[in-house]
């Protein structure tokens, strides 16, 4: 992908910094500075955390801010892209096959030049269920990254896997002495995120270790989605990902 390139500094919270090692033995930190990208197509394909379910919602002016992380990455994005068209095809209560129905397609239609996705929460509880299988999950997400990767060749796509879900609230309470089978599930399917993410050339987060769901102030008052604090560190971890597909001075 061409594009036209100027110097920005990032926002100062994300910033990575580098030592200049003085002879003396001191060192002075210098702010790494990315390379301003002319235009960027972002689209986002997500459940309802996508739509920023159980994050606050600040005001500012005539702007209504949400604070997941679909929309704090949207405006990452912008501290380093002059032209940034965003379009976030999230839809709450949607699984692998909904995101293949209703999102695969309008994806591809869009051609982005970056796509996140976040698959496999509400899959989750489902197979959990009884209502759809491993297998079906694994086909889904084959079908989906299968799809994206061949009509949209050019484009950066970021998945990531699924937190330790047992640890939350709901889940305690809505599958009492069943969590060691959860458990056992979602390290199923994040080693089927994991291993698709290898054969389709997408960036993976790793949120099972990211400590998502292990501190209660990341949980939103629904005991199931983010909070303002966890979509902040779901944009982070995203974040890390996206800064190394972007290049920096």
């Amino acid at each position: 992908m061409k594009k036209q390139l100027l110097l920005v500094l990032l926002p100062l919270f994300l910033f990575l910094s580098c030592s200049d090692t003085t002879g003396s033995g001191g060192g002075s930190s210098i702010a790494k500075k990315h390379v301003q990208i002319d235009s960027l197509h972002y689209v986002a394909i997500g459940a309802s955390d996508a739509v920023g379910e159980g994050a606050d919602t600040v005001i500012t002016g005539t702007d209504t801010l949400i604070q997941g992380y679909v929309f704090l990455i949207e405006r990452q994005l912008k501290g380093f892209v002059t032209n940034l068209q965003f379009k976030n095809l999230g839809k709450s209560g949607y699984t692998i096959r909904g995101m293949n129905r209703e999102m695969k397609d309008k994806a591809v239609a869009l051609k982005p030049d970056l796509i996140t996705i976040w698959a496999g929460g509400n899959d989750c509880m489902d197979i959990m269920d009884g209502y759809m299988t491993e297998d079906d999950f694994k086909n889904g997400l084959d079908t989906l990254l299968g799809t994206l990767t061949e009509m949209l060749p050019d484009a950066d796509i970021v998945i990531a896997n699924l937190p330790d879900m047992t640890k939350l609230p709901s889940f305690v309470e809505g599958y009492s002495g069943e969590e060691a089978k959860g458990k056992a599930l979602i390290q199923n399917m994040n080693k089927m995120i994991s291993t698709a993410s290898v054969k389709y050339g997408v960036s993976l987060v790793d949120l099972y270790s990211a400590g998502l769901v292990s501190n209660p102030k990341n949980i939103s008052s629904d005991d199931f989605h983010p909070s303002t604090a966890g979509y902040t560190l779901m944009m982070n971890k995203y974040m890390e990902r996206i800064h190394t597909l972007y290049p920096y001075q």
